[in-house]
């Protein structure tokens, strides 16, 4: 009996199989083009962190060698840099009594400390603008240039960009132009010297931004004079972007940071007696990414922020030479 034939061609999916297995690859696409997205958002998380750390530790690094040239410069004069200074170009004003008595008399026994032949007889035009009646008041950020850069060598601060020169190495008149120098103890870049205090010829000296793209407020550097403590008016400085969302004040940084030893919350937290980072040495305080500095103040054991004030916010990325990097 013969067998029938059987077609040994393949049979054709039907319709909805091939509908299906359309389907189910469009579905595949979309899966790997979600997890593929999913891990671009992680590399790029993580590729900001790298880079934001990055230009962390080049501020840090850059504070290491200021460290090294303050180092050089209390060498050399026998003190740290002060960090708040007023300067006179005419001779009476050393002996006189604006802005105050106090301040005339701790100015010259800072200059002293540094310069003993310092002849306060001299009048000199200290910021090369054509007359000797300038009294300059330098706070801590301009010190920090002033004394590691030296005397610019420049008309005025309309003159840029700063050519700091160092110091006349004439013992009765170290703030002369000209001649054998001493230092600069830094080398300042001078892209980044910025002149935040103002534009008149008595505001003669820069600030120092740091290496972070679009910083718009200067290194602040507090001393404490040896361990002798540091001071309320050497480490206030108004921003240039001060919180204008805040009514409260200060409207830039006012306190030297302490390490808060008590319990917290507290009622009544006694935070001016807890002890100062660097007692002994000095701070320094770059605004951090953000460009804010926030009040400044006292911080836990674990750098953490203790008041809730929302100021404080800003403070978190701010990179410090007690810290070794951000705050927070």
């Amino acid at each position: 009996m013969q067998r029938p034939i059987r077609n040994s061609r393949p049979t054709r999916p039907s319709a909805t199989r091939s509908a299906l297995r359309r389907a189910f690859s469009l579905i595949e696409l979309m899966v790997v083009i979600l997890i593929i997205t999913i891990l671009m958002g992680f590399l790029l998380v993580a590729v900001r962190g790298a880079v934001i750390r990055a230009r962390v530790t080049a501020v840090v690094v850059e504070f290491k060698n200021i460290e090294k040239a303050i180092t050089d410069f209390k060498a050399k004069y026998g003190s740290e840099p002060p960090s708040g200074i007023v300067l006179f170009e005419a001779s009476a004003g050393w002996g006189g009594s604006s802005p105050s008595a106090a301040a005339v008399n701790r100015s010259r026994a800072l200059i002293r400390q540094m310069w003993p032949d310092f002849d306060f007889t001299i009048a000199r035009d200290i910021n090369n603008d054509g007359d000797f009646t300038d009294i300059i008041t330098l706070n801590g950020a301009e010190c920090l240039v002033f004394f590691l850069g030296g005397m610019p060598d420049q008309t005025g601060v309309s003159d840029t960009p700063w050519a700091l020169t160092g110091f006349s190495q004439n013992p009765l008149n170290p703030l002369a132009l000209g001649g054998a120098r001493s230092g600069p103890f830094y080398e300042f870049d001078s892209g980044r010297l910025m002149n935040v205090e103002g534009t008149s010829d008595a505001e003669f000296m820069p600030e120092y931004r740091d290496s972070l793209s679009g910083q718009r407020n200067p290194i602040l550097y507090a001393s404490s004079y040896g361990g002798r403590g540091y001071r309320d008016a050497d480490v206030q400085f108004t921003s240039q972007s001060p919180y204008d969302a805040y009514t409260t004040t200060p409207t830039g940084f006012a306190y030297a940071y302490r390490r808060y030893t008590g319990s917290y919350p507290a009622t009544a937290p006694n935070f001016t007696a807890s002890p100062l980072f660097n007692a002994k040495s000095f701070q320094l305080i770059s605004p951090g990414m953000d460009g804010e500095y926030g009040w400044g103040g006292v911080l836990s054991g674990d750098m953490e922020l203790l008041e809730p004030r929302p100021e404080r916010a800003f403070e978190r990325d701010n990179i410090t030479n007690f810290k070794g990097g951000t705050i927070n």
